[in-house]
């Protein structure tokens, strides 16, 4: 009997960023250039990143409008979803560049997610995070494992 073989993480690397995700995992065709979406082979995690330029100089305004854009277009995507919730949206000002992130669930907390959002090389990087059906301790530890990976060149 052959031994089945489980891959144990996938790496991708995208216009100066580099990362790993749990498991197998593909990358979906997009309409957007400056997005990609990737999709777990068993269909019950994604993530959504996003890239655009900063609009001006301050970061903190721009971190600030990123985080208020995300909000509402995550708002306006859940909120017909039953037990919709989300954290407050959290604003770190205090690490070498500003990020923002905010967190949530849906549908009796099936569906769970995260936005993280950070300032890198004068751009902005969005990262959604989607579980489908996973427990809350599954979802943080691939959560997590994702942002330790994360390295911008």
């Amino acid at each position: 009997m052959a031994a089945h073989w489980k891959k144990r993480e996938t790496t991708f690397s995208e216009y100066g960023a580099s990362f790993s995700l749990p498991g197998a995992w593909q990358l979906r065709p997009s309409d957007d250039p400056c997005r990609w979406l990737y999709r777990s082979a068993d269909k019950r995690e994604q993530l959504t990143v996003t890239l655009e330029d900063l609009e001006g100089y301050d970061e903190e305004a721009e971190i600030a409008r990123a985080a208020q854009k995300a909000r509402r277009a995550v708002d306006l995507s859940f909120r017909r979803l039953p037990d919709y919730s989300t954290s407050d949206t959290a604003i770190d000002l205090s690490a070498e560049h500003p990020e923002a992130s905010f967190s949530g669930s849906a549908g009796d907390d099936s569906h769970r997610f995260h936005m993280w959002i950070l300032i890198r090389n004068g751009q902005i990087w969005s990262f959604f995070f989607e579980t489908f059906r996973l427990s809350e301790e599954v979802a943080g530890s691939h959560l997590q494992s994702f942002r330790n990976s994360l390295h911008f060149r």
